[in-house]
C-alpha cells in the first residue's frame, strides 16, 4: 500500500507593525471647528447619508505633501462632493500637535517638525481643513497620512490612498448606508483565521445592529460546516442603533484544516432579522493540497534584495531551506529583480504544517519601482512542474504586500519516502557556492558505514543529473560535477547503512 506525506506550507510576511484603528468598527464622533471656522460634525454628516474621507497629515510629511500635489482629494471632492454627486464629503485634518495652524498657510523650513511646513496647503483646497491637536489620539493615529473612510452605517476602514478617485465612491457604494429597519442585522466582515493547516482556529467576525432601534432580545450565532452545526454562542448584551461588537462564536475543529480546505457559515441570528442575507456568510478555511515526491520553490526579489531575508521550517520547527540576500542599501545589485530557485523533498510519512516566513528589515515589504520590474513573490511547484502557490507582492508598481501576510498550504509525497539512518553524523561541501564542472569535497563527521558508497547529483525537482562511481568510505570524498548544470542541486551519498544529502549552489 502506498504511503503519502502530506506538507502544509505558511507563508508569513513580517514587517512593521503600527497601532491604528481597527477596521470594521464603530468611528469615533467628532465635532470639530475648521480653520475658516465652520463646524464638522461627523455623525451629523453621517446620519444626511454621505461618506466621509478623513486625510491626517502634517505638514512636515513628504509623502502627504505630494498626495496633496497631486489633487486627488480635490478632484474626489468636485466629481462626489455637493458639487457633485453628492455623496461623499472629504476633509483634512493636520494633527501633528507640535505644529501651530499658521503653518497651514506657507512653505517654511525651521529645522524640526514643528517648525516645517512643505508648501501652502489652504491655497486651491476646496474641502475642509481642521488643525487639531487631540485627533492622534481620538483615531489612534501611528504614521502619516493616514487615510479613513466612514460610512454612514459609522463604520471606519483604513482605505489608503487611490489616484482612481472612483474607488472612494464604489466603497461609499458598496458598504451599508442608514438603517432603515427597527431589525437589521449585518456580518460586516469575517476576522478569523482563515489560512491554518492542522489546528483549531477561532471564529470570529464583525457584527452590527443596523437597525433604528436598540436590540435589546439574546440571539444565537452559530457555523455550519457539511451539515452540523460545529461551534455556537449565545449574544447576551444590549446592542444600541449602528453599535459594532467583535464576536467569538467559538473553536473551530482541527479535523476542517487538517491538510484540506472546509467550506463554513457562519449565522447570526438577531431576533425579528428583516434582511437574513445580510447576517450569515460563508468562508472557506484550510490549506488546499497537492501530490509531489519533490518540491521547487521559486522567489523573487525585488529592488532592495538586502532588506529580504526568509527561512522555511518543517513542523518539528527545523530549518529546511533559508536564505539572506545581499545588495546594497540604496537598492540595485546582482541580487536585485531576480529569480532564485530551490529544491527539497519530504522528509517523514507523518503529516507535517510547513512554514516560510519573510522578512523585511526596513518595514516596507516587497514591491516593484518599475513597472518594467519582475514582481516579487514566492512560487511553489510540484515535480510535475503544477503550481501550488504563486504568492505575488507588489503587482502595482509602489504597491506592496500588506503586513502579517500568511497563506498555508498542503501538498503529499507520492511514493514513501526513506527513513533511513544517515550515512554520517555531519556532512559538509567545499567550496559551496560550486562552479559548474568544478570539484567539490564533501567531509563526513563520524561515518556509519565501512563499506563501499554510492553518489548521485540531482536537481530541485529530483531528477538525477549524474551517478558516480562507487568508492570506499572515507570522511573526505572529492566530486567532479558535470558541465552545463546550474541553480539548486543535491549530491546524496548512501550505502547500506543509509544515506545522507547536502544542498549545493551551482553557479
Amino acid at each position: 500500500m502506498k504511503k503519502t506525506l502530506l506538507l502544509a506550507f505558511s507563508l508569513f510576511l513580517a514587517s512593521s507593525t503600527f497601532a491604528q484603528l481597527q477596521n470594521y468598527t464603530n468611528a469615533p464622533d467628532f465635532v470639530l471647528e475648521t480653520i475658516a471656522g465652520d463646524t464638522f460634525n461627523l455623525y451629523k454628516t453621517l446620519d444626511s447619508g454621505k461618506t466621509v474621507i478623513i486625510d491626517v497629515m502634517a505638514t512636515w510629511c513628504p509623502p502627504c505633501w505630494s498626495w496633496h500635489e497631486g489633487e486627488y482629494f480635490k478632484d474626489l471632492y468636485s466629481a462626489y462632493g455637493p458639487d457633485g454627486t453628492d455623496e461623499l464629503r472629504m476633509v483634512m485634518v493636520e494633527a501633528d500637535s507640535r505644529t501651530p495652524e499658521s503653518l497651514l498657510y506657507v512653505t517654511a523650513n525651521g529645522g524640526s517638525a514643528a517648525t516645517t511646513s512643505l508648501g501652502d496647503w489652504v491655497t486651491g483646497t476646496t474641502y475642509p481643513i481642521i488643525n487639531d491637536d487631540n485627533f492622534n489620539a481620538l483615531y489612534d493615529i501611528a504614521f502619516f497620512p493616514t487615510i479613513y473612510a466612514v460610512t454612514p452605517n459609522r463604520m471606519v476602514y483604513e482605505i489608503g490612498r487611490f489616484t482612481d478617485v472612483a474607488e472612494y465612491q464604489n466603497w461609499h457604494l458598496n458598504n451599508p448606508g442608514l438603517a432603515t429597519n427597527d431589525a437589521d442585522g449585518i456580518i460586516l466582515e469575517y476576522t478569523g483565521q482563515t489560512n491554518v493547516c492542522g489546528s483549531s482556529v477561532d471564529a470570529t467576525f464583525q457584527f452590527q445592529n443596523h437597525s433604528l432601534t436598540t436590540a435589546t432580545e439574546d440571539f444565537d450565532v452559530s457555523v455550519m460546516s457539511g451539515g452540523s452545526v460545529v461551534a455556537q454562542t449565545t449574544i447576551t448584551q444590549d446592542l444600541a442603533p449602528y453599535e459594532i461588537i467583535s464576536i467569538n462564536a467559538g473553536s473551530l475543529p482541527a479535523a476542517l484544516t487538517d491538510g484540506i480546505e472546509s467550506d463554513i457559515t457562519v449565522m447570526a441570528n438577531l431576533a425579528n432579522d428583516i434582511n437574513q442575507d445580510n447576517s450569515q456568510v460563508d468562508v472557506t478555511i484550510g490549506s488546499p493540497s497537492a501530490v509531489s515526491d519533490s518540491l521547487t520553490l521559486n522567489f523573487t526579489t525585488d529592488f532592495y534584495p538586502v532588506e529580504t531575508s526568509w527561512t522555511l521550517r518543517d513542523g518539528d520547527g527545523n530549518v529546511v531551506l533559508s536564505e539572506n540576500y545581499t545588495g546594497v542599501a540604496a537598492g540595485g545589485g546582482a541580487n536585485a529583480n531576480r529569480t532564485f530557485t530551490y529544491g527539497f523533498r519530504p522528509g517523514s510519512t507523518d503529516l507535517s504544517c510547513y512554514s516560510m516566513v519573510i522578512l523585511d528589515s526596513y518595514g516596507d515589504g516587497l514591491f516593484r519601482t518599475a513597472a518594467t520590474q519582475p514582481i516579487p513573490g514566492v512560487q511553489l511547484l510540484t515535480e510535475a512542474n503544477e503550481e501550488v502557490f504563486n504568492i505575488q507582492f507588489g503587482g502595482e508598481v509602489n504597491n506592496s504586500f500588506e503586513e502579517d501576510y500568511e497563506s498555508p498550504f498542503a501538498v503529499a509525497a507520492e511514493t514513501v519516502v526513506s527513513t533511513s539512518t544517515p550515512l554520517a553524523n555531519g556532512i559538509n561541501a567545499y567550496p559551496n557556492p560550486v562552479q559548474s564542472g568544478g570539484v567539490v569535497v564533501v567531509s563526513l563527521d563520524q561515518l556509519n558505514t565501512t563499506g563501499n558508497v554510492d553518489a548521485r547529483l540531482f536537481n530541485a525537482l529530483g531528477q538525477t543529473i549524474q551517478t558516480f562511481a562507487s568508492r570506499s568510505a572515507s570522511s573526505q570524498m572529492t566530486f567532479e560535477l558535470p558541465q552545463g548544470v546550474s541553480g539548486v542541486h543535491f549530491l546524496e551519498l548512501s550505502a547500506a547503512e543509509g544515506s545522507s544529502v547536502i544542498r549545493l549552489s551551482v553557479q
